[in-house]
């Protein structure tokens, strides 16, 4: 964040440069009225030709000098938030998967939208009003110190007292503004899972329940809001003192020294001109720094999303040689402090259908996670092809990996192109060979848009099946080496179970299939099965081995088969 405020630091010496212009000229044009008023007072005639000309100088550079400002500002506030979010959404993507899992979406949401907001209005308001206001002061303030120095002395005990109350209530603002974002994240975490479960909320009648819990977040924003107008409201009495007490005290020192003839009455006129001029822009300095403290936040909150720790990778680009697809020695993995998989060995020959099964929390999603990527073992390696996951580009080793989770994701576009995701590229007719092999062309074509059909978001227009088939035709066309498929069967009825099977059974016999299974018939026709216990393989073998040896996979197939059963 600090390298792109550098790149446009220029625009915004040049917003200081033209305030500082832009002041004097004001300055200058008012010490010229004040010498034609004390040329009034002395009875002397008033020479417009002496006055005119240099006044229509100073007006047209306070012109010139206040577009030059106002353009630094905004060529500065455009610049610095276009770059940040360019940053920020090539910067997304490049974020390990862990800060997802520990900030969650709605934080990241609100950072883009709520923060980059704040931070465009700083920079394109706030910051200008600051450089403003103190190019005023300070060229005021030379100003009257060349009238007399007495005139600087009543303006500078006039408004110091100010300073430390500024300071204090900024501070306060401050933590304000961070306890607000931390408010506002939770508040929009809780808008974004009622939305994303509205479909449980009504079924379960849990309306009030969601409700309620919104109220609450939204609550907690409120309380900042009203400690934050309290604070606001300090400040607006602030102002008025500023705006009324210095130019009481700078009105009677500068009558007096009228009336001792240390000054004449058109420098007082001036005095009293620019005074006004300089305590009504400082009197709204706590203002712009209550707006700065939440800028600042804003800024902080953007810099630790810019400086989120990016996946690790390596630099190899060619797969490893051997039998061997997948081989894990030794892992271990927590979360935190929870311990998932402990001393997990196992491998996966080249072109193998494996399935692990297990209880729930025994391992088998981390499993996934570990082998593409996701997350990296604590202890132990994850080798892909015969070479650590570590010493691989990653980009390059997941060309190689096509995931199909239980929750089947399409974006909010059309078919073809949720398909030609897969391989970016890859022509019509390549798409339509990979819906062929998953079972899921001819429902395309009976469709009346065809392949521009708009699945909808999360591909809500199309059926647990379909949306299935669709992610499997996705994988198709990536022709990935290695298929890993999370309970894909799970919500399925038969009909689009058998017809996800057939289309995994069509893959070629060199593609290795590692599924995490919870029904029977997926985990039957499977190479090997490994069941999982508290993290670790506890049991291979075939389906039939695994009956004979009549362990825990027993057990568990015994309760599946009751389970579909009684379904």
């Amino acid at each position: 964040m600090r390298a792109i405020i550098k790149k446009y630091g220029w625009l915004i010496l040049l917003q200081g440069a033209a305030a500082l212009l832009l002041s004097f000229a004001m300055v200058n044009g008012v010490d010229i009225v004040s010498g034609a008023v004390d040329e009034l007072l002395a009875g002397a005639a008033v020479r417009p030709a002496a006055y005119a000309p240099p006044l229509i100088l100073f007006t047209l550079l306070a012109v010139l000098a206040a577009f030059l400002k106002n353009y630094g500002g905004k060529a500065a506030a455009i610049g610095i938030l276009g770059d940040c979010r360019r940053e920020v959404m090539a910067k997304l993507p490049r974020i390990e998967y862990a800060y997802y899992d520990r900030s969650g979406t709605a934080n990241v949401v609100s950072r883009l939208i709520s923060d980059v907001k704040e931070a465009e209005k700083f920079f394109s308001d706030i910051l200008l009003e600051i450089i403003s206001t103190l190019a005023t002061g300070l060229i005021t303030f030379i100003y009257i110190g060349q009238i007399s120095g007495w005139l600087l002395l009543a303006v500078a005990i006039s408004y110091p007292f100010v300073l430390a109350s500024v300071k204090i209530i900024s501070k306060r603002v401050i933590q304000l503004a961070r306890q607000r974002k931390s408010y506002i994240d939770s508040e929009t975490a809780k808008v974004y899972d009622i939305i994303a479960g509205m479909e449980i909320a009504k079924s379960y009648n849990l309306q009030d329940v969601m409700a309620g819990r919104l109220a609450g977040a939204t609550a907690d924003v409120f309380g900042v809001e009203v400690k934050r107008a309290r604070i606001t409201s300090y400040m607006e009495a602030l102002r008025m003192l500023l705006k009324w007490i210095p130019g009481i005290i700078c009105l009677g020192v500068g009558a007096m020294m009228v009336s001792g003839g240390s000054i004449s009455a058109g420098e007082l006129m001036a005095f009293l001109i620019l005074t006004e001029r300089a305590f009504d822009a400082l009197s709204g300095l706590p203002y712009c720094l209550n707006e700065a403290a939440d800028a600042a936040v804003a800024l902080e909150r953007l810099s630790e999303l810019l400086q989120a720790p990016e996946e690790a990778s390596g630099g190899v680009k060619e797969l490893g040689v051997g039998d061997i697809a997948v081989e894990f020695a030794s892992v271990g993995f927590a979360y935190g402090e929870q311990q998932v998989l402990h001393d997990l060995n196992f491998a996966v020959k080249r072109g193998e259908r494996v399935a692990f099964v297990g209880e729930s929390g025994s391992g088998k999603s981390t499993v996934f996670k570990l082998i593409c990527g996701f997350v990296r073992p604590n202890e132990g390696s994850c080798r892909l092809f015969g070479r650590d996951f570590a010493d691989y580009d990653v980009d390059f080793v997941r060309e190689h990996i096509a995931l199909i989770t239980q929750e089947a994701f399409l974006f909010p576009a059309g078919i073809a192109e949720n398909v030609s995701y897969g391989r970016m590229g890859a022509s019509q007719m390549e798409i339509e060979s990979a819906c062929k092999s998953a079972n899921i062309h001819d429902f395309i074509i009976s469709l009346p848009d065809g392949y521009a059909t708009l699945v909808g978001e999360r591909g809500i227009k199309m059926s647990g099946g379909e949306r299935q088939r669709l992610t499997l035709a996705r994988a198709f066309l990536k022709d990935a080496d290695i298929l890993l498929l999370d309970e894909p069967t799970s919500a399925l009825d038969s009909e689009n179970e058998r017809l996800l099977g057939e289309a995994v059974a069509k893959l070629p016999p060199d593609k290795t299939v590692i599924y995490i299974a919870h029904r029977l018939s997926t985990v039957e026709g499977c190479d090997r099965i490994f069941y999982l216990e508290k993290g670790a393989v506890k049991e291979v073998g075939s389906h039939a081995e695994l009956l004979r040896q009549n362990g825990g996979y027993a057990r568990l197939y015994h309760a599946w088969e009751n389970a579909e059963e009684k379904a």
